[in-house]
Formats: C-alpha cells, structure tokens, sequence
C-alpha cells in the first residue's frame, strides 16, 4: 500500500540520516585525537586532567596506547587511576557468582570431619 512505501522510505530515511551521524561523529574524534597526537603529553595531560571522563574515556579508547601511555603518565595521579579503571571496566566481568542451590544445600559443600 501506500502508506507502506510511505514508512518504508520514512525508515530508509532514518537509517540514512543516521549513518551519517555516525560517520560526523567519528571524524570528529579523528580530528580530536589528531590534534591530541600532535601535542607535548605535558600539554594534552593538563587538558586531559580537566575534562569530564566520559568524554575522556572517549577519546583515550580511540587514541594509540604509544601515544596515549606518556600522557597517562604526566596526567595527575587521581585522574589517570580513574581513567584506568573506566578503560578496564568492559573488560572486568564480575566473578561468577556461587549456585544458590549449592549454597543451600550443605551436602553439595566438602565436609571438613575432625578426628
């Protein structure tokens, strides 16, 4: 139907614009990580120290760890542990967590027998 075709190109639409967006949006942090490749990690580092860390985090993942690693080094101790810990994050799955049916049921548990 009409109304079909209609959502189907609104949809193409959509998509089309939004690819672009993606796109904008990673030349916009090759420019930024350019221009931070570009400095003395001492000046990068003072910035880095300032700004918010999500924006951080952004643009620490997309720079090379042989540049980013003497910045992380002139940055303030605080912030630079943050950073660490933001950028390990994705990687620190949680333990795996002990069955509760093994918890509840002590037969499951070794048995210590004292003589």
């Amino acid at each position: 139907s009409q109304r079909d075709d209609a959502l189907k190109a609104l949809q193409s639409q959509i998509a089309s614009m939004q690819q672009k967006q993606q796109a904008d949006k990673g030349e916009d942090m090759s420019a930024i990580v350019k221009l931070y490749d570009t400095m003395k990690p001492q000046d990068a580092a003072g910035i880095f120290d300032g700004l918010d860390m999500n924006v951080l985090v952004h643009v620490a993942k997309a720079m090379d760890p042989r540049k980013m690693s003497p910045i992380l080094a002139k940055m303030n101790p605080q912030k630079a542990q943050e950073l660490t810990t933001e950028l390990a994050a994705p990687d620190l799955a949680p333990p795996p967590e002990v069955s509760s049916v093994a918890a509840a049921d002590p037969n499951a548990l070794p048995q210590i027998v004292g003589h």
